[in-house]
């Protein structure tokens, strides 16, 4: 019964070890649950604040804040009373670090003219959360940009200075209303020559400019507005100011232009303007900004009203003109009649060209200066229109404020840089000029270095991929740019800037990529050190596999030093992994140690843990203090406690601490202790599990626990701050066969917990829960404390010292080992071989052998009867390896080192064996001879032909270079060779010698020719083959001879037979023709013709008869 309790017992205490085992040091058990069902976007923007957090609330009505604490729960607080008009919810929230300011920013969408605004209103708050200052990012930094322009062009300020201040003082005076103001805009009238001095192709190339800087200024300002007023002997309007509703038909109209033509009455044009175009019938509005520009190309001829007069004119003020002259006015009358026109500087307001194809020339020049009234003004505010300043938002450590400009620029984006001591606004942007759509100012953080601080901003669709942009305090400018690897991934829409060693320096810079696609958007994290003021890349983060939409890296939070080791630690949300299919989200977390940032996380925390749905759990991710950890999802915030991290020391004490073999009752006491080095307690206790087990690498124990044959033993101790032993462990010797290789004894340790508890301490994950120690055995040799064993391997040898491919099968190395001194223990024989050779098997003849591959590859270590090799005792056995590949070197090398551990490791011996490397080379010559023997005629002078064919047979596995030498011997000698054929890859030195040269082996080697016969009775023709190659690196398997093939001539003596021949025949003719007489004579003629005449006629007669 007592036996099963135990048991039960264990099993319990196992249980909440492997429980608590699962986790590091965050419980997994809410402390506290903050909701508000109402608002879906509670818990999304998170910052800690005093002893609790701050969320933002999703009400956009009024400027309002949850505290919430675990005391009092969540409580609101009212920012600011009066709601602005348009006002949206807080978008971005930001704390310094040293926690005495904060920031809120709400976008607030207004109607600025003709276009919508949607820009940030941020809150600057001290501790206590009043607002101290509000501020308009989007509005102070156009503010600043037009202050800036004003000094450079004190001209223009003084001209329209009276108009901009009663704009400017409407604006002061209905700061928070000024989205129902009516911006009047601009008014710009063209007073075209169209005189009879201009021709029709110029006229035509002066609308066409006109039309050119309608559209330039219309890209960046909505409420320009243009009118075009003609003038030859008649001055007539062609387009007004309130025909611009449509740009198409404005331009067209101005397109349609008829010429006037006849005289120039340029006076009275300008006047027509004053008294007709800017009238509020014609669609012109009191405090518009006027602009009137001058196109003539001569003097004033015919015109009844005086320039001067005109010019002087009251309706005159506050109006900007421009002149452009083109040919004959550039010159003279005409050019003063110019410089009266323009304004002063004439370098801004006057331009002269020779001819009309020149105006293209001051296109930009003119634009340029219209946007200098128009773009400052009003254009500059127009790319600040839908900016959504504020999107972002980060408080540096100088004190800057860092404000996130997403829209500005096209939605290239930018940063707008605050510096609360000077007052100034300074806008951060290097993706305006045809980047459009970076979202530049996603995401802002800053850093600092021992020199200079860092503004660093995320645009997660620059060029695609994401870019993060670092700007330098000092100059403000771009200094390095940290480039996405994928498209799409939103590289740059997280920053979180690690001081790691809470050194108040910056050690990382953190870059979430939430979008990184493989499968669907698993999400990554780079990592970026600073050194010496840049980030060099590191290495990545990933989430667990498995989670194809988890949006790792959609939050990533400095949660300060969590598991107490004095670095900083770091959390990362993926707000979209699901493990049970009902909530959603994890968060990651990744400690900080003396070498950085561990590449492993400690813990992951699923939404899945809790015993409620959450959906979007790691949304938002901040410390509430170093004790607390809040966690945001939809609708709520999850408050998780971390809990102190212990960090133990462990040691054994052996009592002996050396095994003597003579020692009577062969007993070893065992001292177990637990020393805490880091997160010590001062009062409570810890209840501590502990394994311990003997000999821990022998299968064939030698230590066992007296109190049983076994020789483990787990067990459970009570940690106070006094009490750090357990009782002592009594072990007792076994008879052994090894009594030389030190006993080791591991002790195994884990904290238990009850379960469902918080406790009150937790192990560090990183340091090392189990610790060893070796007890050695007591060294007996004659009068030495170490025995000095004698062991050779001088007389070791290979098999064979050359090795060659394709025909040697194996390699041997045989050692005949024998110990000459003292006992060696644990001796060892450390082989490294070359890639070429593979182990095959070791083969013993005597002693206990074992060779394994461990340390590498081409490195054999085997253990020599282990593990003490006697005195006298030997050991001979044979290493086999097989050839795996082939290589071009002509020698290897294989080196032998035998070792042993008495007293430490000792080296007994050296040797290294060289084997020669060749490959095998199968190839056998053969030949033959078209003609072995040829007889000719004695009086026959001709050439006759000859030929020897010769052929390679066999294999050329490792593709040798084979040279075949072919000589032709001639007998006699006076024997002359006419020509001989000579085939690819053969070369001839003279007719008679012939090399030819192989490493693909040919089909044959056929070598023909002729020879010239004279008067020789009998010649020799003979071919000699030779093969070669080369030696040093192929190896025949027999030798080859040459091959001989000859071939004879005979000349044959010639007899003369012709009047015998003729006379012959003769006889035999005439006695032929005595025959044939004879037989006619005796009728054998005539009468087979009369047999021949009675058969015709007996054949006629029946035919005859069958006719009738």
């Amino acid at each position: 019964m007592g036996r099963c309790i135990f048991k039960m017992i264990h099993g319990y205490i196992l249980l909440t070890v492997l429980s608590s085992a699962v986790t590091f040091n965050i419980h997994t058990k809410p402390e506290r649950l903050f909701r508000n069902k109402d608002e879906m976007q509670f818990g999304q923007t998170i910052i800690p604040y005093k002893n609790g957090i701050l969320v933002a609330t999703s009400n956009s009505k009024v400027r309002k804040l949850h505290h919430c604490t675990l005391e009092k729960n969540c409580t609101e607080l009212t920012i600011k009373g009066n709601a602005t008009k348009g006002l949206k919810p807080i978008v971005s929230a930001a704390k310094s670090l040293n926690g005495d300011q904060f920031v809120i920013c709400q976008q607030v969408r207004r109607r600025q003219s003709e276009n919508e605004d949607l820009n940030g209103e941020c809150n600057l708050m001290s501790d206590s959360l009043t607002v101290e200052v509000t501020l308009p990012p989007a509005a102070r930094v156009v503010e600043q940009m037009k202050s800036d322009t004003t000094k450079k062009n004190s001209t223009l300020e003084e001209t329209n200075g009276k108009t901009r201040s009663k704009r400017a003082n409407r604006n002061n005076n209905n700061n928070n209303n000024y989205e129902d103001e009516e911006d009047a805009g601009t008014e710009i009238a063209f007073v075209l020559d169209g005189s009879g001095s201009i021709d029709s192709e110029d006229f035509e190339k002066a609308k066409k400019f006109i039309c050119d800087i309608m559209k330039k200024v219309w890209e960046s300002c909505f409420s320009c507005n243009f009118a075009v007023v003609q003038y030859g002997d008649v001055v007539q309007p062609e387009l007004l100011l309130s025909e611009n509703a449509e740009s198409e038909k404005a331009l067209m109209k101005v397109q349609n232009i008829k010429q006037i033509g006849k005289v120039t009455i340029t006076a009275s044009a300008i006047n027509y303007v004053l008294e007709h175009v800017f009238v509020p019938e014609n669609g012109s509005k009191e405090y518009s900004r006027k602009i009137i520009i001058v196109l003539t190309d001569g003097e004033i001829t015919e015109d009844k009203m005086d320039l001067a007069t005109v010019l002087h004119s009251p309706k005159m003020k506050d109006i900007t003109r421009f002149a452009i002259g083109v040919g004959e006015a550039t010159r003279g009358k005409g050019q003063n009649e110019l410089q009266q026109i323009a304004l002063e500087p004439h370098d801004k307001h006057l331009f002269m060209v020779d001819k009309y194809d020149a105006l293209e020339d001051y296109l930009q020049q003119l634009e340029t200066s219209i946007i200098g009234i128009e773009g400052i003004q009003q254009g500059a505010a127009f790319h600040f229109t839908l900016s959504e300043a504020g999107f972002s938002s980060h408080l540096a450590h100088d004190g800057s404020r860092l404000f996130g400009a997403v829209g500005a620029y096209d939605w290239s984006g930018g940063v707008i840089l605050s510096h609360p001591t000077n007052n100034r606004v300074k806008f951060l942007n290097t993706t305006s000029t045809g980047k459009e759509f970076s979202y530049l100012g996603y995401s802002v953080t800053s850093a600092r270095t021992p020199s200079l601080s860092l503004y660093i901003s995320g645009a997660p669709r620059h060029n695609l991929s994401g870019a993060v942009f670092v700007f330098v305090e000092s100059s403000q400018n771009s200094t390095q740019t940290l480039s996405g690897k994928q498209v799409g991934s939103y590289f740059g829409s997280v920053l979180c800037a690690l001081d790691l060693d809470r050194d108040q320096k910056t050690d990382y810079l953190l870059v979430g990529a939430p979008f990184f696609h493989l499968k669907g958007e698993e999400g990554k994290v780079y990592i970026y050190k600073l050194e010496e003021g840049e980030f060099k890349e590191g290495w990545e983060m990933q989430g667990m596999d498995g989670y194809i939409f988890a949006r790792f890296g959609s939050t990533i939070s400095d949660i300060g030093d969590i598991d107490g080791n004095n670095y900083n630690d770091v959390a990362v949300g993926a707000p979209l992994e699901e493990d049970n299919g009902q909530s959603s989200g994890s968060i990651y977390i990744y400690n900080g140690y003396e070498g950085g940032i561990r590449n492993r996380f400690s813990q992951r925390i699923s939404a899945a843990h809790f015993e409620m749905e959450l959906q979007y759990f790691g949304q938002a991710i901040t410390k509430m203090s170093n004790q607390y950890l809040a966690v945001g999802s939809e609708g709520m915030v999850t408050i998780l406690e971390a809990v102190p991290v212990i960090q133990f020391s462990s040691t054994i004490q052996a009592d002996p601490k050396i095994i003597s073999l003579s020692h009577t009752d062969k007993n070893i006491k065992l001292k177990i202790c637990f020393k805490s080095r880091r997160g010590g307690m001062q009062e409570g206790h810890l209840l501590i599990f502990y394994e311990v087990d003997l000999d821990a690498k022998q299968e064939e124990k030698r230590l066992i626990f007296v109190n049983g044959l076994k020789s483990s033993i787990e067990g459970t101790f009570m940690l106070t701050k006094d009490i750090n032993c357990p009782d002592l462990i009594i072990t007792k010797l076994k008879e052994c066969n090894d009594c030389f290789s030190p006993i080791e004894i591991r002790l195994k340790f884990q904290l238990v917990n009850e379960s469902g508890k918080i406790p009150s301490r937790v192990l560090d994950a990183f340091s090392p829960m189990e610790s060893t120690i070796q007890i050695p055995f007591e060294v007996n040799c004659v009068n030495r404390g170490v025995c000095v064993p004698q062991i050779s391997i001088s007389n070791s040898k290979l098999s064979t010292d050359i090795f060659i491919f394709g025909a040697t099968k194996n390699l041997n190395l045989d050692f005949n080992l024998t110990n000459e001194g003292e006992q060696s223990f644990l001796t060892n024989l450390l082989l490294t071989y070359p890639d070429v050779l593979q182990f095959n098997k070791v083969s013993k003849n005597d002693g206990s052998i074992v060779c394994i591959n461990e340390e590498s590859q081409f490195q054999l270590k085997c253990k020599i009867s282990y593990p003490v090799l006697k005195h006298f005792a030997k050991a001979i056995f044979s290493i086999s390896w097989q050839p795996v590949k082939e290589i071009s070197v002509k020698t290897v090398s294989i080196s032998s080192e035998l070792t042993c551990e008495n007293n430490g490791t000792q080296v007994l011996d050296r040797k290294n064996y060289t084997l020669r490397i060749k490959k095998a080379l199968k190839v056998q010559l053969t030949g033959k001879v078209d003609r072995s023997v040829l007889n000719i005629a004695e009086d026959k002078r001709d050439e006759e032909p000859f030929k020897f064919t010769f052929e390679i047979m066999g294999e050329n596995k490792y593709n040798a270079i084979i040279t075949v030498t072919i000589n032709i011997l001639l007998s006699p000698p006076e024997l002359k060779i006419r020509k001989s054929v000579l085939k690819e890859n053969c070369t001839s030195n003279s007719d008679s010698s012939i090399r030819c040269m192989f490493s693909m082996l040919p089909k044959e080697i056929v070598v023909e020719g002729s020879v010239v016969i004279e008067e020789i009775q009998k010649s020799i023709i003979q071919a000699t083959a030779s093969l070669s190659f080369d030696q040093e690196v192929y190896e025949a398997e027999e030798t080859y001879e040459p091959v001989f093939q000859t071939m004879t001539i005979n000349k044959l003596k010639v007899v003369s037979s012709t009047s015998a021949i003729v006379g012959g025949s003769m006889g035999g003719f005439i006695l032929l023709l005595i025959i044939i007489i004879i037989l006619f004579q005796c009728g054998f003629f005539r009468r087979r013709y009369q047999e021949s005449r009675k058969a015709q006629t007996e054949s006629h007669n029946i035919q005859s008869l069958d006719d009738s």
